[in-house]
């Protein structure tokens, strides 16, 4: 799994993001790319685990985001959340 930070000033705090990618009822790996929703900048990007899971770590609780998951296959098309905030693992 791989992670690139585009802005620190947008991931910056101890807020989490995190999810699971699933097609037709079962877990998938996608490129999956966080964005913040009030700038479209892309703040981060990882892919699935072979479970499913993803999940960003240390965002700012503030902010809004939106999660983008691609499949790089091609036979699905991209899905979307939106207007998601950042919690504070437990």
């Amino acid at each position: 799994m791989r992670l690139r930070l585009h802005s620190r000033h947008l991931a910056s705090g101890p807020g989490r993001i995190a999810g699971t990618t699933v097609a037709a009822g079962s877990p998938v790996v996608r490129r999956v790319r966080l964005f913040d929703l009030s700038t479209g900048r892309l703040v981060r990007e990882t892919w699935s685990a072979a479970t499913g899971v993803w999940q960003f770590d240390g965002l700012a609780l503030a902010r809004e985001f939106f999660v983008v998951a691609h499949d790089h296959i091609g036979l699905r098309d991209a899905v979307i959340h939106d207007r998601i905030r950042a919690g504070v693992p437990s």
